[in-house]
């Protein structure tokens, strides 16, 4: 994650994205099944990239990921790895 040493996020050939705190390695920070075939990449854009709020989180980021399945998912995320939306990581299709 933009500025943070200890936040990062990975995709894998089963369509997931998760976000982890390398201090914290045995239980991932969010998860998301963003991806009906492979999520193949991702891009971590910051709220004055996005243009002002980025999904009600004052000082988030947005995970964009693209994926076998040929759609962008954009995922909002706050700077101390909270997830927007009611449950899991906040995930809509672009």
């Amino acid at each position: 994650m933009p500025g943070s040493a200890h936040m990062f996020a990975v995709t894998d050939y089963s369509g997931t994205v998760t976000l982890w705190d390398a201090r914290s390695p045995n239980v991932p920070l969010g998860r998301s099944e963003a991806h009906g075939g492979k999520a193949l990449c991702l891009h971590w854009l910051t709220n004055a990239e996005v243009g002002g709020d980025s999904g009600n989180l004052k000082d988030g980021y947005r995970l964009l990921t693209g994926g076998s399945d040929c759609c962008i998912k954009s995922t909002a995320v706050d700077s101390s790895g909270n997830k927007g939306g009611e449950e899991g990581m906040d995930t809509a299709e672009e």
